[in-house]
């Protein structure tokens, strides 16, 4: 193993497991990432549920208190979110999926 003084500057001193965001069009996940690369490895996908609590994009159950009528939004509809990871043939079949979710009201 090199030291740190006799390791080139570009070399990546660590592993990195990636995740990638998943596109607007989650077909085009369709094509398998490319493999591992010396210490770097794109690992799975991770889908959106909602948006942000603090631009009130989160999606809550009832409307914010200071923003009546607003509930938030869905980053990925709950029929994609269902179809990318529910099926043996759907875009992210066979990778590791992370789903983020701001509050408790995008799992409705």
């Amino acid at each position: 193993m090199p030291t740190r003084s006799s390791r080139p500057p570009t070399s990546l001193p660590l592993h990195v497991h990636a995740y990638m965001s998943v596109p607007e069009r989650l077909e085009r996940l369709a094509t398998p990432p490319e493999p591992a690369t010396g210490r770097f490895e794109m690992r799975g996908v991770k889908i959106y549920a909602d948006g942000a609590l603090g631009s009130r994009g989160a999606r809550l159950y009832e409307p914010y208190s200071d923003d009546p009528g607003n509930r938030g939004l869905w980053r990925t509809e709950p029929a994609a979110l269902a179809r990318a990871v529910s099926t043996p043939r759907s875009p992210a079949a066979g990778r590791s999926r992370s789903t983020r979710s701001a509050m408790p009201g995008s799992a409705a």
